[in-house]
């Protein structure tokens, strides 16, 4: 995987990673470590892939935050697209949160969005909206009954219940986990980059496994929640919330990024603690 348009076997042969293996055991253990979960759709996913052309989608129907409300209650799906922090100040309650410009947008939303399920987009303009269709319809996720039209405006003028996540620096996580023994962490990143250093009695819950594993999940407690730089994290929290976890949910804006280059200590796999 590259960004050249092209290349040569005596590139390949010196540079690539996948073919510096001595034997076949150690080619397919390489190729295989570090997999993040199968998605949910894996299989609607293949067979996309082999279809011979992309379904028509067209423009998703304009929806009032009325006619958005009555479809959640009969099961549809919330995903909105905006940033952690437009999120965290008012959301639907029960919407996921990729963020459309995620590194694999639509993949993360499959991870989580039933596939069974209509969708309603919340998107932050147009071009956002075109972009999350064209992207989901990808991987079969193609049943889109609408968008909220106006967006979050019109649902808050309506007095409907929102949902709000506090978006929290690197900082203030510092001074809640000095002040606040009952305050929960979480790390929703892999498992390479936990090893690679986190915050010293955090709980490791990687992101395609939360869900999962929510029974594991000590509830009621101020929870905050963090990832490399708060997309993840942002996504997990929504995840948690809209399967009725009931916690005091914060998300870590910048994430361990911000943490490590704040100065903040780290642990290591092994007990090795470190400074940024």
């Amino acid at each position: 995987m590259s960004s050249k348009t092209s290349t040569t076997i005596g590139f390949e042969r010196r540079f690539n990673l996948a073919l510096s293996a001595g034997d076949e055991a150690a080619f397919v253990q390489a190729l295989m470590t570090g997999l993040p979960a199968k998605p949910p759709n894996f299989d609607r996913i293949i067979a996309r892939n082999r279809a011979r052309a992309l379904p028509l989608s067209g423009e998703p129907r304009a929806l009032s935050a009325a006619q958005v409300r009555e479809l959640v209650a009969k099961g549809a799906v919330v995903v909105d697209t905006r940033t952690a922090a437009e999120f965290g100040d008012g959301h639907v309650p029960g919407a996921l949160n990729v963020w459309i410009d995620s590194p694999q947008f639509a993949n993360r939303v499959g991870l989580f969005a039933p596939a069974d399920r209509p969708l309603v987009l919340v998107a932050g303009g147009p071009t956002d909206l075109t972009r999350a269709v064209q992207g989901l319809g990808r991987i079969g996720l193609d049943e889109i009954a609408g968008h909220l039209q106006w967006g979050m405006g019109d649902w808050k003028s309506q007095g409907l219940p929102l949902g709000q996540v506090p978006q929290i620096s690197v900082h203030d996580l510092a001074t809640m986990k000095e002040e606040q023994a009952d305050l929960l962490i979480i790390d929703v990143r892999e498992p390479f980059e936990w090893d690679e250093g986190h915050i010293e009695g955090a709980l490791h819950l990687p992101m395609g496994e939360a869900v999962r594993r929510l029974a594991e999940l000590p509830t009621g407690r101020p929870t905050a929640v963090v990832c490399a730089g708060g997309l993840r994290s942002s996504l997990v929290i929504s995840a948690l919330a809209r399967e009725g976890v009931p916690a005091r949910w914060h998300n870590v804006a910048g994430g361990m990024g911000m943490w490590t280059r704040a100065g903040y200590p780290t642990a290591r796999t092994g007990g090795i603690q470190s400074r940024a």
